[in-house]
């Protein structure tokens, strides 16, 4: 049920951002996925914290692309 809540969440963030900040946190995330896929099964601790920070990263993005795109909305 979290994850579901989560996932809306993700997405009304989403919708909320401007049209450069969605193709920003789309290079953003399109990044992420290739790192997960590069060192998915194999990372040691290093590789584990780097993807952890970049996960980190989408998170915030997502908030701060939610926050910037609210105030334009009508």
């Amino acid at each position: 049920m979290l994850i579901f809540i989560g996932i809306v969440a993700a997405l009304i963030g989403f919708v909320m951002m401007s049209r450069p900040f969605k193709m920003g946190f789309a290079l953003y995330l399109a990044f992420l996925g290739y790192y997960i896929y590069l060192y998915g099964g194999k990372a040691d601790l290093e590789e584990a914290s780097t993807a952890l920070s970049l996960v980190s990263g989408a998170v915030g993005l997502l908030i701060l692309g939610a926050v910037l795109g609210g105030g334009h909305t009508v």
